[in-house]
């Protein structure tokens, strides 16, 4: 009996160490643990039971080549899902995880989503050409007063060219310009109601035609091309001064509030300028016309970040870096693999899936003071482009274990005082727009198993390698049979 006990003990160790290695090693090694005790049940008086374990043995290096002819050295891949997860052996008394509901895009959603994307390239060429006799006046401000003449010269050409293009489309004034601007700002808004009520049997293609026909008449796309022109050699003087900026998309996910942050930020580093305003109410734009979640600007210094409302944000004198911050929280709902509580995996993973709101990029307006005189209040433009890769993507420290994605464990980051561990998707243009298509999902380990060394060993103790499982297997086995055969002798010499 108790070697028969050892015997339990040894194959059941052995399948512990199996299941983490391969799913067809579990279900062979369970198939020979369940022949093994019904044989010495059944057969435990006879004593011609030699071949007994030899079969057990053959079962589990059959096992183990079963999943060389499979898989080869290779490693095994990353378990997503409790497909993955759950053994073959289990499974089959267990009814299958229902797949992920499709996404279904009916017609009238599909069109209304493209022309809210229309709206909002159409709101903001209002804003930008509200202020452009504002922006002709800055460029030729700066033309006067610069060094450069090359650089004098392109602003003075291209601020004329857009008054005429003012002057040729009747914006003579301001006035005319406010005029027009309310006009279509009413017909967007008419649209936007009227886009989201539609039926599936609409004719969108007449739709369309109506909406192209109602915004010409009154949009500002001419002179709106030579306005980004403007601004964009405006942009280049300024950075030749001194500013340059940097993007960072960030993600982490907040275990507490089971939330993903999104952080989308601009770092400002002057050197030779000074900033002093920023302007990001082009992100209310996208929370009205794209029904993105709500979002929260914050300014970041070299002492605190605090949040502060969109427009016209003054930045304190001498900073050297500044941070503009937009912050939107998604739902990341934390779920047990398989949600089963028991016998869904021999390891309880939790797993939770990223998604990017799929959003226009953002555009932020600031103004800058240079030394020289007469350039103390100078415009500039910079893009939010979610299109870039994602910097990082972090998740509780010591608990990530895999994702849907080729991935890198980056090591741990500090995020507004949080200790997390940053996960690099190794995905090639991986970007914000492609996760908002296509989730990431990530497995994490379970609370009890954020350690430190279980973390950094986790590949070890939780082997995904076959060589590793196959070592494992061979290791407790010729540990038991060490026990056994000293117990053995030990039972033999008391006699």
């Amino acid at each position: 009996m108790k070697r028969f006990a050892l015997g339990v003990v040894k194959y059941t160790a052995a399948l512990a160490f199996a299941s983490a290695s391969s799913l067809i090693s579990l279900s062979l090694a369970t198939l020979a643990l369940i022949v093994a005790i019904a044989i010495l049940f059944t057969k435990r008086r006879q004593s011609g039971r030699r071949w007994l374990k030899p079969l057990v043995y053959v079962l589990l290096v059959a096992a183990i080549g079963a999943w060389y002819a499979r898989y080869g050295l290779t490693r095994a891949p990353a378990p997503s899902s409790c497909a993955d997860l759950t053994p073959r052996v289990i499974r089959a008394f267990m009814p299958a995880e229902p797949p992920l509901a499709a996404v279904v895009t009916s017609s009238p959603a599909a069109f209304s989503r493209q022309i809210d994307g229309e709206i909002v390239r159409l709101l903001r060429q209002i804003d930008d050409v509200k202020d452009a006799t504002t922006i002709i006046t800055d460029a030729r401000r700066i033309a006067q007063y610069t060094e450069n003449e090359e650089t004098s010269a392109a602003l003075r050409t291209q601020s004329d060219a857009l008054e005429m293009l003012l002057r040729s489309t009747n914006l003579l004034t301001q006035s005319d310009i406010e005029t027009r601007a309310a006009r279509l700002q009413s017909t967007l808004d008419a649209w936007h109601t009227k886009v989201a009520d539609l039926q599936p049997e609409a004719d969108f293609t007449a739709l369309r035609r109506d909406f192209n026909e109602a915004v010409v008449q009154d949009s500002f796309d001419q002179v709106s091309t030579g306005l980004v022109e403007l601004r964009h050699a405006i942009n280049q003087f300024v950075a030749q001064e001194g500013l340059s900026a940097e993007q960072r998309l960030v993600a982490y996910f907040d275990e507490a509030a089971s939330m993903w942050v999104l952080n989308e930020s601009i770092w400002f580093t002057t050197k030779a300028v000074e900033l002093i305003e920023l302007d990001a109410s082009d992100v209310t734009i996208l929370s009205k016309y794209e029904d993105a979640p709500p979002a929260q600007i914050m300014i970041g210094t070299s002492t605190v970040a605090l949040p502060v409302q969109p427009k016209s944000i003054p930045i304190p004198p001498n900073q050297g870096t500044v941070e503009l911050r937009t912050v939107w929280r998604v739902p990341g709902t934390l779920a047990q693999t398989c949600g089963r509580k028991s016998f869904s995996t021999l390891l309880p993973l939790w797993r939770t899936d990223l998604s990017w709101p799929q959003l226009t990029d953002t555009l932020v307006r600031g103004r800058v003071r240079l030394a020289k005189s007469g350039l103390d209040n100078v415009p500039f433009t910079m893009t939010i482009d979610r299109r870039r890769p994602l910097n990082d993507i972090a998740v509780p420290q010591y608990s990530f274990f895999a994702s849907s994605a080729p991935n890198v464990s980056k090591g741990s980051i500090r995020y507004d005082e949080r200790v997390l561990e940053s996960v690099g998707l190794s995905e090639e243009n991986v970007s914000a727009q492609s996760l908002s298509i296509r989730p990431v999902r990530f497995e994490l380990l379970p609370r009890l198993f954020r350690y430190q060394w279980i973390y950094e060993n986790r590949r070890l103790i939780l082997p995904l390698s076959p060589l590793l499982g196959a070592a494992y297997l061979l290791v407790t086995a010729l540990l038991s049979e060490y026990l056994f055969r000293r117990r053995s002798f030990k039972t033999v010499g008391r006699m």
